[in-house]
């Protein structure tokens, strides 16, 4: 399948807590816990998109994006990428842009008590987890 890549954002403020939301999943037919994201456009860099998506789904912004990685979703079936982009600094004060079917409710967690709830079962989205590990190695003390 032909499928645009997909951007995960890790917006952190400047306290060190990580902006998470919750929102419906139509595929799961489920409530998910998760970083902000979204589909990047084509020919978007995903540090746009990062920054981009936080924005309209959260109302965060600004910061330092930083990538941390890639990876290919279901390669078997698929033939995009998942980008990781860390924002570091974000604050809160943009107007939220949601989509029209988006009903989105923002968290804002430590990122260790998020990893936690992300693995107790509170999201759908497999690369939820993976790109909160990303954040681990990346930034260490922000588990601590």
């Amino acid at each position: 399948m032909r499928c645009p890549d997909w951007v995960l954002a890790l917006p952190v403020t400047p306290d060190g807590r990580i902006v998470m939301v919750r929102q419906w999943r139509f595929g799961a037919s489920a409530l998910s816990l998760e970083p902000p994201g979204g589909v990047a456009g084509k020919g978007e860099d995903p540090l746009v998109t990062a920054e981009r998506e936080t924005r309209e789904e959260t109302g965060y912004s600004g910061g330092e994006a930083v990538s941390l990685g890639q990876v290919s979703p279901n390669p078997a079936l698929q033939d995009n990428r998942s980008h990781f982009v860390l924002l570091e600094g974000v604050r809160n004060g943009s107007p939220r842009a949601l989509d029209e079917h988006e009903e989105i409710a923002v968290e804002l967690l430590r990122p260790a008590e998020a990893l936690r709830r992300v693995r107790a079962g509170e999201t759908t989205h497999a690369l939820a987890e993976l790109a909160l590990l990303r954040l681990r190695e990346a930034r260490p003390a922000l588990f601590a």
